[in-house]
C-alpha cells in the first residue's frame, strides 16, 4: 500500500500534462524516504511504542490521501524548517 499505490499515481502524474501533481508525489516520496531512513537507524525505538504497526499504517494513509495532503503538511511544518 505504501509503495504500489503511490507508484501508480506517480506514473500517472508524470504522464499528465499538469505539473502540480508531480510535486505532490515527489513530496510524498521524499517524506517516505526520510521516514524509512529514520526507521532503519532508530527502528529499535519504534518497537517500544504500543501499536506501532497500526500507527504507522494510519500515518501513511494520512500521507497518501490527497484529501488530507499529509505529505505537504509534514514537509511545510517540519522538514522545510529543518532544512532551512
Amino acid at each position: 500500500m505504501t509503495v504500489l499505490y503511490p507508484t501508480v499515481h506517480s506514473i500517472r502524474a508524470i504522464e499528465s500534462p499538469a505539473k502540480d501533481d508531480d510535486k505532490i508525489w515527489l513530496t510524498y516520496w521524499m517524506v517516505f524516504g526520510l521516514f524509512n531512513a529514520l526507521e532503519t537507524f532508530f527502528g529499535f525505538v519504534f518497537y517500544f511504542i504500543p501499536y506501532w504497526d497500526w500507527i504507522r499504517l494510519l500515518l501513511f494513509i494520512w500521507l497518501l490521501l490527497p484529501s488530507f495532503n499529509g505529505s505537504k503538511v509534514l514537509y511545510d511544518s517540519v522538514i522545510k524548517k529543518i532544512l532551512e
